[in-house]
């Protein structure tokens, strides 16, 4: 188990799941960041389709399981910069 934190801006995407197959994560310093999922170790085109995930003190914000070795998921600041903790681990 690894826990990370990652400071985020609103220009570039930032491959948070660190080829571990499950993570959760707490926005500590926004509102909002984006996901997007995939499997290409390049990093998402500036406009790539997205989820945007709100923040909800004091719990994890977002949980995610069950993904591949060849999964990616890629975050970034949604308007103003973001600080995350990310906690991931193989499941």
């Amino acid at each position: 188990m690894q826990t990370t934190a990652f400071t985020l801006n609103a220009n570039t995407w930032v491959e948070i799941l660190g080829g571990n197959t499950a993570l959760s994560l707490q926005i500590r310093t926004a509102n909002k960041i984006r996901l997007h999922f995939n499997n290409s170790l390049t990093p998402p085109a500036a406009d790539a389709p997205y989820f945007l995930i709100d923040s909800f003190p004091p719990r994890f914000d977002f949980d995610v399981t069950g993904q591949s070795g060849q999964s990616h998921v890629w975050a970034k600041a949604d308007v103003t910069p973001a600080e995350i903790v990310v906690l991931r681990q193989s499941l």
